[in-house]
């Protein structure tokens, strides 16, 4: 019954029937409920519930699956990386994508093993590593053959990798990426790649393109009951408002995300922290402190560089513009290494209205210019 509700798209449905069967502890060999374990933590996963219920659900699954079917073994642990990515644990995530690798390297099944290589390629363009990213997406292209999955999701992180340095370079390959799972019906490759395609958008002020992109992309992702990536994308859409002036819509969008994974809430807190500074509303101080923390924790420059920049024009706004300095340094210091070009021009816009100046940043971007004077 689970696995025709996925089928449907019904994901609420699948997990909930597979929690009742493993609330009835079934006796199963060990294989069979690591797989059981696997499929209801992706299913977690999809429908945007707990993030720790998923991950508890991924360990188990790689538990069972120790000594077995290396193939299965290695897929638990890509998931179990992609819950910890999701629960704002990316060290973690590491070593699990780490570890998959290592269980499946020279056991002859290449077409699996360039998802493991994409999935760390991922973490990388995450991370704003643009090298070591770009390395592990060829090798999984490489190793992919004709399969539409494992291709959208490599040339997904090698756009994204790109669009560190050129937006021009890597958005074809964010383009190409959607057109490969649009043409698979892949859900999970459809938002994903939308996901990253708006994101580039919004940052490069294409925004009626990103609008297009991203009103198809929440009705598609509402359909098929991917609630995560509808949730993510209506950040998106909160995000698109923002930059348009339409304070009013920002909130209610980004509601999903407030109450989703670490990485998501760290951008809304960001983002709605911002409009109320904007606003004068007192308590925007807590929601940029906030948003600042997480976004310490989870790493990223696409995280900490809008944190700190929001926390910059909120000090700006009440009148102690140096009070931010301490976070601007970190996330430029971050930037300038792992950056995309808009990111670098606003922190360095930033930079030079908190008093402490640095090389004006190259590029037609507002921020750019307005860095230069």
């Amino acid at each position: 019954a689970a696995r025709e509700a996925a089928a449907a798209g019904a994901h609420r449905q699948a997990a909930d029937h597979l929690r009742l069967v493993l609330d009835h502890r079934p006796q199963l060999p060990a294989e069979q409920e690591a797989a059981l374990w696997r499929t209801y933590g992706v299913e977690c996963y999809t429908i945007s519930t707990r993030s720790d219920v998923a991950r508890q659900a991924l360990e188990r699954a790689v538990k069972l699956g120790r000594g077995g079917d290396p193939v299965a073994l290695s897929d638990s642990l890509r998931w179990l990386s992609r819950m910890c990515w999701w629960a704002g644990d990316v060290p973690g995530a590491t070593a699990a994508g780490e570890q998959a690798i290592r269980v499946l390297v020279g056991t002859g099944h290449d077409g699996e093993l360039a998802m493991i290589f994409s999935n760390q390629s991922q973490l990388h363009a995450l991370a704003g590593r643009e090298d070591e990213a770009v390395a592990l997406a060829q090798r999984a292209l490489e190793l992919a053959g004709d399969d539409p999955s494992t291709r959208s999701h490599a040339l997904n992180n090698l756009g994204l990798a790109r669009c560190r340095s050129s937006w021009a370079a890597g958005r074809p390959h964010l383009v190409e990426s959607l057109r490969i799972a649009r043409e698979a019906r892949d859900t999970e490759q459809i938002c994903r790649a939308y996901v990253n395609l708006v994101w580039n958008d919004i940052q490069h002020l294409r925004l009626d393109e990103a609008e297009r992109s991203v009103q198809d992309a929440i009705a598609h992702a509402e359909r098929a009951e991917f609630l995560l990536f509808a949730g993510y994308l209506q950040l998106e859409l909160a995000m698109l408002a923002f930059a348009r002036g339409q304070w009013d819509r920002v909130v209610g969008l980004s509601s999903p995300a407030i109450d989703g994974a670490r990485p998501f809430r760290a951008s809304a807190l960001a983002l709605n922290g911002q409009l109320q500074a904007r606003q004068g509303v007192a308590e925007a101080a807590d929601l940029l402190d906030e948003a600042w923390e997480l976004a310490v924790q989870v790493g990223e420059c696409q995280r900490i560089g809008p944190a700190a920049s929001a926390s910059a024009e909120a000090a700006e706004l009440a009148g102690d513009p140096r009070s931010a300095l301490e976070r601007l340094r970190t996330a430029y210091e971050l930037a300038v290494r792992c950056g995309t070009p808009p990111v670098r021009a606003e922190l360095a816009y930033r930079m030079g209205r908190a008093g402490e100046p640095v090389p004006p940043p190259e590029g037609d971007h507002p921020y750019a210019v307005l860095a230069r004077g």
